[in-house]
């Protein structure tokens, strides 16, 4: 019986590997969490690779159907399933308008699948989710002026949907702000990060 251990990392950057700045947060956090847990699984979805899309009518009428019919194996919720298995989540978004790119609310919209990730039980949301923490990490170019809207929303779904009781965020930003000093900002975003992975 494999019992290993599975890290979901999900990773909403756009930019490449070697431009994007949430991915080295990110990438040292993997470093840190992979030496402290050498035998964990680590599972990475690149997010703008996987050609998602908005459902469309004809979809969520289908969706419904295989629901109420219990065929949850079918490969259309393979990230539900993937999601709701995972001991331990790890987001990276960039910080964009407010938010996070918009191909990771589309993927939020593929893995909230009631009787998979979620039920209801007298009317009230019940979480399904293995996972006890949620880890999210974002950077930006601007100043946010403490308002992440990205970073409570995953919160807000996952621990009042899916139901991850921990979730924790880190946000580094004023990088391309005249004046920042950026390599110092990035160093003290990795120390951090690598901390969290710690936790």
């Amino acid at each position: 019986m494999n019992t290993t251990a599975n890290l979901l990392f999900i990773d909403a950057t756009v930019r490449s590997h070697t431009v994007s700045r949430t991915w080295q947060l990110c990438s040292e956090y993997l470093k840190t969490f992979k030496n402290q847990h050498p035998l964990w699984n680590i599972q990475h979805l690149k997010l703008i690779d996987m050609s998602l899309q908005p459902k469309t009518e004809e979809q969520l009428i289908q969706i419904e159907q295989l629901l109420a019919e219990k065929k949850i194996q079918e490969p259309c919720f393979a990230y539900a399933r993937d999601f709701a298995a995972a001991d331990r989540i790890l987001i990276g978004a960039p910080y964009w308008d407010f938010s996070f790119p918009a191909v990771l609310k589309i993927y939020i919209e593929n893995i909230c699948m009631n009787s998979i990730t979620f039920t209801y039980e007298n009317d009230q949301p019940k979480g399904l989710c293995r996972a006890s923490r949620l880890d999210y990490i974002s950077t930006a170019g601007g100043c946010t002026s403490g308002i992440d809207l990205g970073s409570e929303y995953i919160c807000k779904v996952c621990s009042g949907l899916l139901g991850i009781k921990q979730c924790t965020s880190l946000i580094v930003d004023r990088l391309d702000i005249e004046g920042s000093n950026t390599a110092a900002l990035m160093q003290d975003g990795i120390r951090k990060a690598q901390e969290m992975a710690l936790q």
